[in-house]
């Protein structure tokens, strides 16, 4: 069983943690230790480097020590008493109100919160709830303590406080740690994205990946443009790299949600809602300002181009308007702008629906040479604005099933549009939208704006503008 699965294969509390604390007597020893592997690929990294950074122990010593610590406190104790089951205790007296005893109440919780996840009822947002990590890490701390005590050596005042069984969470949380946490998290999903695109034989995808959003993170530079991506010979057209574009979001979203479900415990009800809490947890970590301020007045700051911009791969969007950035829009437009008027309608439409071939338009002219034309045919104004209205209202669809539907940009949707009206008006003081002059010009003055149109363009909407006010 891989460490991260689709949606559909993961039952959350039987894939990592949940095999821990709920129903793992009925596991063999060989299948334990298997789930207690995968749990350690997400504890292990960011806990050898609290130790090291925070409590200052040798990178040796942290390594046994976090060793032990997962052996002793999460793969040897019984289900219900190993540290996730305890953090599950804590959180449900809390919740109880009752921060005493009732262990056997406790234990019922966690079998609720066991039942509830698996079958993903409706979430309750908690703000106040204690966070796994942080009692994770305050439960390491106090174990290091204790074999430096066992041990005969001798502890820090900066090391002492807290115990394991009660996280004080109102205790300032550790960002670096929080960062660690969050770098390792990525780290594994990224991961998992390379295996999936390999496994599945989608280097297309993989590759927009990598060039459009891994890059960018890893250099600091603007992300490559459709129109470069389609210079590589890889995809016939700017809209098939966009498509890719999306698929890689979508796909990057899902591993990371499918990430955070195989190690977060939750409670009762809780399981969208922590995923939630969880994914906007790691996004403030990775930009939290103190560390960011930090690594911006190093002298190396240059080799932090990660940690400075790995909070963007938790934002990523999939709409069809957050796909296209403003340099997309400008080389898709000067394509659009030397393409006939026939290849435009079908980048619009995503199809030849659109097209009628019987009409007496010519559909050989360039965009350019309609809408600069002083006599541009009306017919052909008329179908270039319907053809554009339509694609700017299957544009507010954002769940497109597999990736397949049209990712024509809106921006450009509304320039044609509105280009066509204005080449009407202006070259035939005609009339080819019912929408009223004071509404019309209400909208211009933001689409005149636009730096990624060519001046023609600007100017015919300008001169429009000037009609519309008169």
């Amino acid at each position: 069983m891989s460490i991260l699965q689709r949606p559909a294969e993961i039952e959350p509390w039987e894939s990592t943690i949940g095999s821990m604390v709920i129903g793992a007597g009925e596991l063999s020893p060989e299948v334990r230790r298997e789930q207690f592997d995968r749990l350690v690929r997400f504890y292990r990294p960011p806990m050898i480097a609290y130790l090291q950074k925070r409590l200052r122990a040798p990178i040796e010593e942290a390594d046994d020590v976090v060793n032990g610590f997962l052996v002793k406190k999460l793969l040897e104790p019984a289900p219900e008493d190993n540290i996730a089951s305890r953090y599950l205790q804590a959180e449900a007296r809390r919740k109880a109100g009752d921060g005493e005893g009732k262990s056997s109440k406790a234990s019922a919780a966690i079998k609720d919160a066991a039942s509830a996840c698996a079958a993903q009822e409706k979430p309750k947002p908690d703000s106040s709830r204690i966070r796994f990590r942080d009692y994770l890490r305050r439960s390491l701390k106090n174990y290091y303590i204790d074999q430096r005590r066992k041990a005969g050596n001798d502890v820090s005042i900066e090391m002492l406080g807290g115990d394991e069984a009660a996280v004080d969470r109102n205790d300032e949380p550790d960002f670096e740690f929080d960062q660690s946490w969050a770098k390792n998290i990525l780290r594994l999903v990224i991961e998992a994205v390379k295996r999936e695109c390999d496994s599945e034989q989608q280097d297309d995808i993989w590759f927009v990946f990598s060039e459009r959003i891994l890059k960018p993170v890893h250099t600091g530079e603007p992300p490559a443009t459709y129109e470069e991506l389609c210079q590589t010979g890889r995809f016939k057209k700017v809209k098939d790299v966009a498509n890719r574009y999306q698929t890689a979001i979508r796909k990057f979203d899902r591993l990371l949600k499918a990430t955070v479900i195989n190690y977060l415990p939750c409670g009762k009800g809780e399981l969208a809602s922590q995923i939630a809490a969880e994914i906007e947890d790691l996004r403030t970590a990775l930009r939290n300002p103190e560390l960011l301020k930090k690594l911006l007045s190093e002298s190396s700051a240059t080799h932090h181009s990660f940690d400075l911009h790995a909070h963007e791969l938790l934002s990523l969007r999939d709409d069809v308007v957050a796909l296209w950035n403003d340099c997309d829009l400008a080389g898709y437009w000067t394509t659009l702008l030397h393409s006939t008027l026939s290849d435009v309608m079908l980048e619009v439409s995503g199809g030849p629906s659109l097209i009628d071939t019987e009409s007496p338009h010519n559909l050989t002219v360039t965009l350019r040479e309609l809408i600069g034309s002083q006599r541009p045919q009306l017919a052909a104004l008329k179908a270039l604005k319907n053809a554009a209205k339509s694609a700017g209202q299957n544009s507010r669809v954002t769940l497109i099933p597999n990736g397949q539907g049209n990712l024509f940009p809106p921006a450009i949707a509304k320039i044609l549009y509105s280009a066509a009206i204005a080449a009407a008006r202006v070259r035939h003081n005609e009339l080819i939208t019912r929408v009223n002059d004071a509404q019309t010009a209400a909208k211009m003055d933001p689409l005149i704006k636009l730096e990624w149109i060519d001046e023609e363009t600007r100017q015919l909407l300008r001169t429009w503008l000037t009609i519309l006010q008169s």
